[in-house]
């Protein structure tokens, strides 16, 4: 059958074809002196392999290297090479399933920061410092903390996380090259170092589990550029649940809250959250 012909029936276009002719991925069964491609019915199944295993996420050198030549017709000369594309599909799409999964794990706690930022926050986070009496945002100095934090406690479920280690250094600040895209801390109250990062994830793929319960929080913001040094801001927390009679455990959980969600893309701004006693 011609070259459209056959695309109509496999559900791709003409150019298609002609690429994966290109990278010998799927060869017509003929090209005739005039140059035109012909291809036969018993090349579909190949073309319906490719498609599934594309679906899973695989790529097209991926592909390639489990299927073999374009001239192996899938389902036919070697009924070994389905059972090794089915394998390897299947493995790449429960891959994909837990990163998704995890990805939507992470998009649901932004979500829930975001209408505790929206709740809880005002503008009183933005309030003058105590010592040089300039407002957060104008203030680069790294010793001073914010003098006006709403602190707030909430019911929160248990959440499944991946710790990495923290490769503490002193004075570290916390930025994409130190925690990581998408890390949060866990900031040791008695050392005022990080204990670990750690990654929300789904159980499947969890080395540990912070626990439901009741917690005090805090969002703390600067401006980019100005330091976010977490033993400061997180012992001015401490400061503060002291002085409101909290008691509360030794490990406090820092999550960032992307500035771009509340329309400040120029700020850093952290939610710390720690358990509370009974």
């Amino acid at each position: 059958m011609k070259t459209r012909e056959f695309a109509n029936r496999c559900g791709v276009d003409k150019r298609t074809l002609f690429y994966y002719d290109e990278i010998g991925l799927l060869r017509p069964a003929r090209v005739l002196e005039n140059g035109y491609r012909e291809y036969d019915d018993i090349q579909i199944p190949r073309m319906g392999m490719i498609r599934m295993m594309q679906a899973t996420g695989l790529t097209l050198r991926e592909i390639g290297s489990i299927l073999g030549t374009g001239d192996s017709p899938v389902g036919t000369k070697d009924p070994s090479i389905v059972k090794k594309a089915l394998d390897e599909s299947c493995e790449r799409a429960e891959k994909l399933i837990l990163e998704m999964k995890t990805g939507l794990a992470y998009i649901r706690k932004k979500y829930l920061m975001l209408e505790d930022y929206n709740r809880h926050h005002g503008e009183s986070i933005l309030g003058s410092f105590p010592h040089c009496g300039k407002s957060c945002a104008g203030c680069h100095d790294e010793t001073h903390s914010q003098a006006t934090v709403n602190i707030f406690t909430k019911e929160m479920p248990e959440m499944y996380i991946q710790k990495r280690l923290s490769g503490y250094f002193e004075n570290m600040s916390v930025n994409y090259l130190t925690s990581g895209l998408f890390l949060g801390v866990a900031e040791n109250l008695t050392t005022l170092k990080p204990d670990y990062f750690f990654k929300i994830t789904e159980p499947e793929l969890a080395d540990a589990v912070v626990p439901a319960g009741r917690y005090a929080c805090a969002f703390y913001e600067r401006e980019v550029g100005s330091s976010f040094v977490l033993p400061l801001l997180v012992s001015d927390f401490e400061n503060r649940l002291k002085a409101e009679k909290y008691t509360y455990e030794k490990t406090l959980y820092a999550h960032d809250l992307p500035g771009w969600f509340v329309g400040k893309p120029n700020q850093i701004i952290y939610c710390f959250t720690v358990p509370l006693k009974d």
